[in-house]
């Protein structure tokens, strides 16, 4: 027996070889975990050889920043099929983080009766033109991004005027990936968007935030807030849509009418904007101790029941 399956099982957190300078969660998170829990925890690079060197079936694997997956997508995807393939622990899990890397995830939930920013979602390969877009559909600015992406990868507004610059960037992208067209919120310039954090079946804190767009620096806000009653409301009507999740992002803009729609669901990799909500970062913490106990108790139970079934044979 090899030292790493004679050990008790730990924490994973993935995260990713490159992109993951603006993590100052997971170091947080693992400091936490031992000095508060006892839990020992360890971070590992999804897109390094040796990964399910260090991951057992006692473990449980949080994803965390795997913030270069955009990059590697065809690559991640094989990612998560070895995950399972050695039926291996992972939170958010399997069937929710292959539903959510791709944002045509959007496209079902208008379906699912949640408004979303109003999108026009395009194959790889295909052409398509801005300027009939816009006219169809009574818009001016548009919001053009990948289909996959992490923060603000590709992602440009464009004025109405810039219809063919808005075109070029748009057959640039179809002619590698998958994109779409968003309509320009114009309340991002003035009451910015709103990440709504749930970790461990409860709503946690509330952040008002810039939206940024390719080139623009990351915003980092320094307070966060309550979530309103109706904010809580619009949660619990986006998460009964999906499967039971260890954490979630819902991000969220207002339209002109001031009603709210989703602009994203981040159940993959989202940063949670832990360190600036007090007891935030302990709180997850302590969902990620529990998660562990529960999964080293389901395993302490299954190698029980197969142990006496071997004894009777």
């Amino acid at each position: 027996m090899t030292s790493e399956e004679a050990r008790e099982g730990r924490v994973v957190f993935i995260t990713a070889t490159s992109g993951t300078s603006d993590d100052n969660e997971t170091p947080l998170l693992m400091k936490l975990l031992k000095e508060k829990h006892g839990v020992d925890a360890v971070n590992l690079a999804w897109d390094t050889p040796d990964v399910f060197e260090h991951w057992t079936q006692r473990d449980v694997g949080i994803v965390k920043s795997p913030w270069n997956y955009h990059l590697k997508y065809d690559e991640f995807v094989a990612f998560l099929d070895e995950v399972e393939r050695r039926n291996l622990v992972i939170h958010n899990s399997l069937s929710v983080l292959r539903s959510n890397i791709h944002k045509g995830y959007l496209t079902k939930l208008e379906e699912k009766g949640i408004p979303t920013i109003p999108t026009a979602h395009y194959s790889r390969g295909t052409k398509h033109s801005v300027a009939d877009l816009v006219e169809q559909r009574g818009w001016s600015d548009v919001v053009i991004k990948p289909a996959v992406g992490a923060s603000s990868f590709k992602t440009k507004h464009f004025r109405a005027a810039d219809h063919e610059a808005a075109q070029a960037h748009l057959d640039a992208l179809l002619a590698d990936r998958d994109a779409m067209v968003q309509k320009f919120m114009h309340s991002i310039r003035t009451r910015g968007e709103t990440s709504l954090i749930w970790f461990d079946g409860a709503l946690s804190h509330a952040v008002h935030k810039r939206a940024t767009f390719e080139g623009d620096q990351l915003h980092f806000p320094e307070h966060s807030a309550a979530p309103t009653e109706v904010e809580r409301a619009f949660v619990d009507r986006v998460l009964a849509t999906q499967p039971p999740c260890l954490y979630a992002r819902i991000d969220i803009m207002q339209d002109d009418d001031g009603s709210i729609r989703l602009s994203e669901l981040e159940l993959t990799e989202p940063y949670l904007y832990l360190p600036i909500h007090p007891g935030a970062s302990e709180a997850y913490a302590a969902a990620i101790a529990r998660t562990l106990q529960r999964h080293t108790a389901a395993t302490a139970t299954t190698t029980s029941t197969a142990q006496a079934v071997d004894s009777k044979q």
